[in-house]
């Protein structure tokens, strides 16, 4: 079959001259290839990482990855997409793990924001910061805090991630159960639509009663309705004055209680509250020369953050006696406090630490779910045993944010598993089983990672229909051509015949 290169020529010049040359990136690999393609500026090799995900696993393939510097530009680079009937990806940092930044048709041309980030404007007395989609999240908390501000969004990917990822992902973290999910910090949004109009809407208001508020339907939608271009967020007074605790308790009904009474005791301060299992001790001291500040041999660890903004608030005192009523009471069986800054810094660093020693072990299964604070202990009992039942040997690895009822709950292979073997035999299976268990305790398949083209399945099988239905509603009519991010969180409507 002989293809029309015409319009990819075409194209081509439009969007090069929209962005110039030093702006975009082609592929060779396209079939849109044209004389002269071969140069140093679209090789192959430099257009590798915006195609791949970030852990190596899934490479995608476009026709072209452009870098546009200002909404101006995303505003042409969408109308020149629309005219050429050609899928749009938006991307920024790139470190999700759904795909929903990966582009799989080699005729789509990625949008990627890094040239967009600026910080437009830190209004103090609003206190509020308005910034541009490819600001580095961990660059925003730096500037803001030289003003002396505090934006709480906060994750392990902070120091890549970008914050209309954030927004298009409705990231959480670790600060969830005090501040919110980047939706609730976030006042208004700048975005391109898919036809070309601009949703202008970075007034920092907290009050604006004016109808449907469209920003809340962007925000999580992953890029399928608009290209989010800058956001206005919410400021807060710095944590100057905070405390942490380490502390260990046998059962998780245990642990839950220990996040009631800190919610009762520090009214409006805890932070966060992370459980950790053991396993995730084990494996730190393993691969690491980071030790656990009280005996490894615990069950469960808990790391918790309670924060003011009043430096008199005697926290440390505080802190000392609430923890001293949870082992009088039983809950717990060893603690310490951070007795000083380089204690805080071993408590984040152990959570870290979470995440990069898994790796040093075996190839896991891996889920971000959501269930009822108080389901969590039901979950993790449920789920130990049926995939045990699945697969013997295998270690469960379940950690995250208690606090707001999110579980990174993954499971590590055994030995004498090959990887592929693994894969192949079991991963559908606790796949099925684990997400059948989080629904029947009313819980979320995806708590914060987003759905991107890898969670489809499980959309269609758990999502409320009525709700998916509205959902394509609504895409229809914000993208009736079905070209921004295609493919992306709403699934396919079944085939009848």
């Amino acid at each position: 079959m002989t293809i029309d290169k015409a319009p990819f020529r075409a194209l081509k010049k439009d969007l090069t001259s929209i962005v110039g040359e030093h702006h975009i990136l082609f592929s060779n690999a396209s079939s849109s290839r044209t004389d002269g393609d071969n140069d140093d500026n679209n090789s192959r090799g430099k257009i590798l990482p915006y195609l791949r995900e970030s852990r190596g696993r899934h490479l995608g393939q476009a026709f072209a990855v452009v870098f546009p510097n200002n909404t101006k530009e995303i505003v042409q680079i969408v109308a020149t997409c629309h005219r050429y009937k050609t899928p749009i990806v938006p991307q920024g940092g790139n470190t999700g793990r759904c795909l929903g930044a990966q582009s799989r048709d080699a005729a789509a041309v990625i949008v990627n924001l890094k040239n967009m980030n600026r910080i437009r404007e830190i209004n103090v007395n609003n206190m509020t910061v308005t910034a541009e989609a490819g600001c580095i999240l961990q660059d925003l908390q730096e500037a803001v805090a030289k003003t002396g501000h505090y934006f709480p969004l906060a994750l392990g990917a902070e120091g890549s991630c970008q914050i209309g990822g954030n927004l298009a992902t409705n990231a959480g973290g670790i600060n969830v159960l005090r501040y919110g999910n980047t939706r609730d910090l976030t006042l208004g949004i700048e975005a391109v639509l898919p036809d070309g109009n601009v949703l202008n809407d970075l007034y920092g208001l907290r009050k604006n009663n004016t109808g449907y508020d469209l920003k809340q339907l962007l925000i999580g939608s992953e890029g399928t309705l608009g290209i989010i271009t800058a956001a206005t967020f919410k400021l807060f007074p710095p944590e100057i004055n905070n405390e942490h605790g380490f502390i260990a308790v046998n059962h998780l009904d245990d642990a839950i209680t220990c996040l009631k009474r800190a919610q009762a005791h520090f009214v409006g301060k805890v932070s966060t509250f992370e459980i950790i299992p053991n396993i995730a001790i084990r494996f730190m001291e393993r691969h690491s020369d980071v030790r656990c500040p009280i005996d490894n041999t615990y069950p469960w660890y808990i790391w918790y953050k309670i924060a003011d903004a009043n430096p008199d608030t005697p926290l440390f005192d505080d802190n000392l006696n609430f923890l001293e009523k949870l082992m009088n009471d039983g809950l717990i069986v060893n603690a310490t406090v951070s007795y000083n800054e380089s204690m805080k810094q071993l408590f984040w660093k152990i959570r870290e630490m979470i995440v990069a020693v898994q790796k040093h072990e075996e190839v896991s299964i891996k889920f971000d779910v959501s269930v009822p604070i108080s389901a969590i202990p039901q979950l993790v009992e449920r789920g130990n045993k049926a995939v045990a039942d699945i697969c013997p040997s295998i270690t469960p690895y379940p950690f995250g944010h208690l606090g707001d009822g999110n579980l990174h709950y993954n499971f590590t292979r055994p030995k004498g598993v090959s990887p592929d073997d693994f894969v192949r035999h079991y991963q559908q299976t606790i796949n099925d089983v684990i997400f059948d268990i989080v629904d029947s305790l009313h819980g979320s398949f995806s708590a914060e990672h987003g759905i991107g083209s890898q969670k489809l399945k499980q959309m269609n099988k758990y999502k409320d229909p009525a709700a998916i239905d509205i959902m394509r509603r609504i895409k229809q009519v914000f993208d009736p051509l079905n070209l921004m991010n295609p493919g992306k969180v709403i699934p396919p409507e079944p085939i009848t015949h």
